[in-house]
Parts: C-alpha cells; structure tokens; sequence
C-alpha cells in the first residue's frame, strides 16, 4: 500500500496487484525504488489528466464549422 503523509493525517490507497507488478518490474529495470516509479507515474498521470480537461475545454469552444 502507499502512504500518503499530511500534516495531522495519513493516507492510505490500494494498488492492484497488476499495478505492483509493473512497478516493480519497472523499478527493477530502472534500477530505482519502488516508491520513486510510483511518484512519477503518479505526477504522469496527473499531468495527462490536466493536459487532457484543457483540451476538452479548447474542443468544446470549437464552434460546429471548425
């Protein structure tokens, strides 16, 4: 499980077993930890998802024509 530390609270989320396998896999052939391939596909993700709502604003505003 991963351990999210806040000021007064912690955090904890699940991760399915697929997951954990890729990120061990991954972690081993990058010769990093664990922890550190889950922070940056976690930052990854975040950043599709941001980059993802800009473009569904832009493509709303689209007016039929263009």
């Amino acid at each position: 499980m991963l351990e999210k530390k806040r000021e007064k609270e912690a955090r904890l989320f699940s991760l399915d077993a697929e997951l954990v396998s890729s990120i061990r896999q991954s972690a081993q052939t990058q010769g990093r930890p664990e922890e550190e391939v889950l922070s940056d596909w976690v930052n990854a993700g975040q950043t599709q998802v941001s980059r993802d709502a800009a473009a569904r604003i832009r493509w709303d505003s689209l007016s039929e024509r263009e």
